[in-house]
């Protein structure tokens, strides 16, 4: 298996132990990069030279002996909409077009701790207002299965690389689905994490009230891992929350039994796609075949959703 097929959890594994380098991982995620990115577009940048110095970086210690992080050569990509100490960011705006960062937003810091390798800036919608990744300054993202159809947005660019394989993981932001809807319709696994769980210290606002940074992966693993990275207090986010970090990636495991799931019958709504209706309810009977139940709920609130969001 090639190295950009590999999960970020089995890259991390496979560095630590040795049986790989990660310098080589990243040199093959850049290649791909090279190969794919000029059709997609999800990239502003690469850092193709800080990226091999960074996995030269965790080589090093490895061969030292000396710890490494949870992502230890693990490459990532980050949306152009938080700081990275010495890089630009720009939100896909010309108005910080030349804009430097003086220093790390606290996930970057967590992700620099943890030995993750940064491969580039990824594309979203300007100042991520936007659903689609076409309302950038730079260019339009395309959505890696069909380059005809938009990604979603506004963290089209972090979805489009997790998805064509340019990156194991990317990191999005999510204010009114911003992670959640690009995911879905890139075919992968992206969270918005509960607000408060991850600092938005170094995440340029869009709306502090809704604004939470969360992973795109290919696995629920791999998301439990970014996840648990990222999350935790933090004196520089007012807003973030002291509570325990729970085991994420352990939690995987736990039975679902005893767990009920809420169908709000007000999303069962007709003029849904019928293979998008056909999906969900094939997921709903493999979760009850995992031993959750599940029950039709109202949430007669629901008309009012988007206008609620405009005013929030």
């Amino acid at each position: 298996m090639s190295f950009t097929q590999l999960t970020a959890a089995e890259i991390a594994e496979k560095v630590r132990s040795k049986e790989m380098k990660a310098e080589a991982v990243a040199t093959a995620y850049l290649d791909r990069i090279k190969l794919l990115d000029p059709k997609i577009k999800a990239f502003n940048e690469v850092f193709a030279d800080r990226a091999l110095a960074q996995a030269k970086a965790v080589d090093a210690k490895i061969a030292k002996g000396e710890a490494v992080g949870a992502l230890a050569g693990v490459p990532i990509a980050i949306k152009d909409n938080m700081l990275i100490r010495g890089e630009r960011c720009t939100c896909s705006s010309k108005i910080l077009e030349g804009f430097k960062a003086t220093y790390d937003a606290t996930v970057i810091k967590k992700l620099r701790a943890a030995g993750a390798v940064f491969l580039g800036r990824t594309n979203l919608d300007e100042f991520a207002m936007g659903s689609s990744t076409e309302n950038s300054a730079f260019h339009t993202t395309r959505n890696p299965w069909d380059t005809n159809r938009i990604p979603g947005g506004s963290s089209g660019g972090s979805a489009a690389a997790v998805a064509s394989r340019m990156a194991p993981l990317s990191l999005g932001s999510d204010t009114g689905g911003s992670i959640r809807q690009p995911a879905a319709l890139c075919g992968v696994l992206g969270l918005k994490p509960t607000y408060g769980r991850v600092s938005r210290f170094g995440l340029i606002a869009f709306a502090s009230s809704l604004d939470q940074i969360g992973p795109f992966a290919t696995t629920a693993k791999d998301a439990a891992l970014l996840l648990q990275v990222i999350s935790g207090a933090d004196d520089r986010d007012s807003t973030s929350v002291n509570n325990a970090i729970p085991d994420y990636v352990s939690g995987l495991e736990k039975p679902l039994k005893g767990i009920r799931i809420g169908l709000p019958k007000e999303y069962f709504i007709s003029g849904t796609d019928p293979e998008i209706d056909k999906s969900v309810r094939e997921a709903i009977k493999a979760l009850e075949s995992f031993g959750a139940t599940t029950r039709e709920v109202s949430l007669p609130n629901t008309d009012y959703g988007l206008s609620v969001y405009y005013i929030i």
